[in-house]
């Protein structure tokens, strides 16, 4: 309500700092909720300011604009000052330091000049140009290649899953496509696009803003389109059969193969 107040009075985009930062924009609100602790110094807001002002001043060339202008300006400025605590500790950390690790933040947009919401348009439209493989599917490999074992590399992996998808929910565009899974990113994981890396929360039968887990299985897209990982609770072993399943309300429109 404070954000909202803010930007009626004021006007223009608003990022109310904190914990989880509220972000407001003529196109929407958004929250962002990556960063730790030891960005609770002085100065770390002035680093987030200039991290907002050369988006802003770049954002023909990047492609951004709005609410996801403001997500990824506060995404680099989360993922410095995590980085600046692994290396420098909670309490060590300064805001001088997140200036130093910004650079070691994979940067998602600039290289592409495409913004994460055109990235994400871009791969919905791909999804409903393959209607010659509905139906078709994929199986497990008979045996792991070269390509697959790097894949494997991944399984076990414990993420952060920020959904943008709810289970339940439509897709923007496509009406008659409803998420049977809670669908969203693992914002500090960059695919092979450049961008963030996409993900279905596995066995959870309620729809969610955030799931912590593991990486259980790939889905290994044969379409030169992006995998997408499947994350589960420590422990989960879900049989293939049992992920195609689930998310064949959209893997239906690709040939894929499940990498356990």
């Amino acid at each position: 309500s404070s954000a909202r107040a803010l930007r009626a009075r004021y006007g223009g985009a608003i990022v109310l700092k904190g914990a989880t930062s509220v972000l407001i924009a003529a196109d929407g609100e958004a929250l962002n909720m990556l960063g730790t602790p030891a960005m609770a110094k002085g100065g770390s807001g002035d680093v987030l300011a200039g991290v907002l002002g050369a988006l802003m001043a770049g954002r023909e060339y990047y492609g951004l604009s709005g609410t996801r202008l403001l997500q990824t300006a506060c995404a680099l400025h989360g993922l410095a000052g995590m980085a600046a605590a692994e290396k420098y500790g909670e309490r060590g950390a300064l805001a001088t330091d997140l200036c130093d690790e910004l650079g070691r933040v994979p940067a998602a947009v600039p290289e592409r000049r495409i913004s994460l919401r055109t990235a994400r348009m871009t791969e919905e439209r791909k999804l409903t140009d393959f209607p010659a493989n509905v139906g078709k599917g994929g199986t497990v490999a008979a045996r792991a290649t070269a390509a697959e074992e790097k894949l494997r590399l991944v399984l076990g992996k414990r993420v952060r899953v920020t959904v943008d998808r709810p289970l339940g929910s439509q897709h923007p565009d496509h009406k008659e496509l409803v998420y049977g899974l809670n669908y969203g990113y693992v914002a500090d994981v960059l695919a092979a696009d450049n961008e963030w890396q996409d993900a279905y929360v596995f066995g959870v039968s309620e729809p969610v803003e955030i799931f912590e887990g593991e990486v259980v299985a790939i889905i290994h897209r044969l379409n030169d389109v992006e995998d997408k990982w499947v994350v589960a609770a420590a422990g989960t072993k879900p049989a293939a059969e049992a992920i195609r399943a689930q998310t064949a309300f959209a893997e239906r429109y690709f040939e894929s193969q499940i990498i356990l």
